[in-house]
């Protein structure tokens, strides 16, 4: 449990995260990415303004797992 806070933490950049962490972030932020929108393919019933919102978090997590993902790229590509 303690790790999953760490991880989160990292994730939402209150912390600093060496390559490796930030790696692992990445792949752990696309993954949960998927709990935002695969819902919407069985959420028919649901109102505009929760769809909407799912797609804004879904967005939001694949954004900052894109960023994370490339700035670990961008240290090794610069060296």
């Amino acid at each position: 449990m303690d790790r999953l806070k760490i991880m989160l933490s990292a994730f939402l950049g209150f912390k600093p995260m060496s390559d490796k962490d930030r790696k692992s972030a990445a792949e752990w932020g696309f993954l949960l990415s998927t709990l935002f929108i695969v819902p919407l393919f069985f959420m028919h019933e649901a109102s505009e303004l929760i769809k909407i919102g799912m797609q804004l978090l879904w967005g939001a997590c694949v954004s900052r797992a894109a960023f994370l993902a490339n700035g670990g790229w961008n240290k090794k590509k610069s060296r």
